[in-house]
């Protein structure tokens, strides 16, 4: 059975508490099949409608995916900020295009790249800190505009035995992200008190773009990298490996 651990943000934790296999309908790759990868990138197509409308008791929706809070800090030359964002809404992710999708069999690892035309992010942001020497701060409604952002992620597992059954268990999660291009972004009471300042600080942001996303990327792959595995990959720890992944 397919494992579609590696779609973006689309298992509930919760929802997967009793369940011990996927859908009858989903497509079955063999472990063993000499073509692997294909079998799999091939399914990440077929269930596209299953990712669009969802699948009751197993997989959310990935059509206006709503993370509920997270919270970054960072501390460099170029970037110092403490920033809390919640009720995060992603439009786009239905667009997915899994360009890699390597299942090592001995070492038990995947290789996985996803690629993301178009994604649109929004919510409300807390914010306090420096960008290039600039103070920052403000709380309000923000979004963010992407294209061609991708992702990769390399993802380790073991095999374990509970009651004579085995099972994966997530041992490491490494994405690395790719922004892409910002075609658009804005932030409403970024800096309500000094309109001068909000004026010489959106010039240094506007001219230092691709540098200061540079700069916040490994916050994000972090946090990407813990929603990976408490929102998909320890969920599905819960199937059996011959469910998941048969000879």
């Amino acid at each position: 059975m397919v494992s579609l651990q590696y779609i973006f943000f689309i298992v509930s934790f919760a929802s997967v508490t009793a369940i011990t296999d996927l859908p009858s309908h989903f497509p079955r790759c063999r472990r063993t099949d000499p073509n692997l990868e294909q079998c799999l990138l091939t399914a990440t197509e077929t269930v596209r409608p299953d990712m669009i409308e969802g699948v009751p008791d197993l997989f959310v929706s990935v059509v206006n995916f709503t993370v509920p809070r997270i919270q970054m800090e960072q501390g460099t030359r170029a970037v110092n900020y403490k920033a809390s964002f919640e009720n995060l809404k992603l439009l786009g992710l239905e667009k997915y295009k899994f360009t890699q999708y390597r299942f090592n069999v001995a070492n038990k690892s995947f290789d996985i790249k996803v690629d993301l035309p178009y994604i649109h992010l929004s919510g409300q942001y807390i914010l306090e800190g420096n960008i290039l020497l600039a103070p920052i701060r403000g709380k309000g409604i923000f979004y963010v505009n992407l294209t061609d952002a991708s992702c990769t992620i390399f993802h380790t597992v073991e095999i374990y035995n509970r009651n004579g059954v085995e099972f994966l268990r997530p041992m490491i999660t490494i994405p690395k992200m790719d922004v892409g291009k910002v075609v658009d972004y804005g932030f409403t009471g970024l800096f309500r008190e000094n309109k001068e300042l909000e004026k010489v600080t959106k010039s240094i942001i506007s001219k230092n773009l691709d540098v200061i996303i540079d700069e916040f990327t490994p916050a994000i792959e972090k946090v990407l990298g813990q929603m990976f595995d408490d929102l998909i990959f320890k969920p599905l720890t819960k199937i059996p490996y011959e469910k998941l992944y048969p000879k």
